[in-house]
This record gives structure tokens, C-alpha cells and sequence, in this order.
């Protein structure tokens, strides 16, 4: 007989990177107020926000793969990482600056975030995979392959 899996209970490792992630953004933007005016240059910049979602990402993966989980699903886990960093964390801003500026034309840079969310998510999805394939290969966790 198969047992029915709720959702939460599929995601709850999965969503520990992801509560690190936006503690962390509320943290920086307490301590920056202009966090979209930050400048840092091409690549430091991309190494400052990139970077942490791709590990918190692996980490997911990591973190479903060592409770046992199918790889698909740790795969899956990295998306649910970029989820809230892209959508939920930028896309809530552009629709609050186009509430609060009254400026529409930001809403139409949502629907650049979640183009650019559809277009990122194999990426994010491959990393969660890298992430349970550590996980295995290197600290020994059993993940199920199929």
C-alpha cells in the first residue's frame, strides 16, 4: 500500500536553505537600506548573490539526499531554493515598488523575473542533484537513484 506524502513533509529539508537565504537577505537589508542601488561590479556582484543561492542549493540537495530521498526530489529542493530567492524574494519587491513608487512599468519586470525563474531552473535543479550527489559519494548518504 502507498502512503500519502504531504507536501510539507516532501519539502521541510528543503526549505531550511531557503529560511537562510531570506534571513539573511533581511539581515543585509537592515544593514544596507539601498540594497538595489549596491554597484559592486560584474563579477563581485555576481559572486556576492549568486554564489550563496548556488550553495544553498547544494545544500538542499544535500539535505534531501541524507534523509533518503529520491534524486529527482533533491534536484527539485534546489529549485524550491531559487523559488523564494527569485520569485518570491524579487519578484514581492518589483510588485511592492510598483505599489508603493506607483510606477507600472515594474510590474512588467515580474514577468522578466519569471521568465528569467523558467529559464534558470534546470540550472538550479542540476545543482540540488550535485548537491545529493555529494552528499553521497562523499559523506557516504544513501539517496534512492530511481
Amino acid at each position: 500500500m502507498e502512503q500519502s506524502v504531504s507536501l510539507w513533509r516532501t519539502c521541510r529539508p528543503a526549505l531550511w536553505p531557503a529560511a537562510v537565504y531570506s534571513i539573511g537577505l533581511s539581515v543585509w537589508s537592515f544593514f544596507s537600506p539601498n540594497l538595489t542601488e549596491v554597484n559592486l561590479g560584474v563579477v563581485l556582484d555576481s559572486l556576492v548573490w549568486e554564489v550563496p543561492v548556488f550553495a544553498l542549493a547544494a545544500w538542499a540537495g544535500w539535505l534531501m539526499a541524507a534523509r533518503g530521498d529520491k534524486f529527482i526530489r533533491a534536484g527539485l529542493a534546489g529549485v524550491l531554493v531559487f523559488l523564494v530567492e527569485h520569485l518570491i524574494v524579487h519578484g514581492a519587491t518589483f510588485i511592492l515598488e510598483a505599489i508603493i513608487a506607483n510606477v507600472p512599468d515594474l510590474l512588467m519586470a515580474l514577468g522578466g523575473v519569471v521568465l528569467s525563474f523558467l529559464l534558470f531552473a534546470p540550472v538550479y535543479f542540476i545543482v540540488g542533484l550535485c548537491g545529493a550527489a555529494l552528499a553521497r559519494f562523499v559523506a557516504g548518504v544513501r539517496a534512492r537513484a530511481a
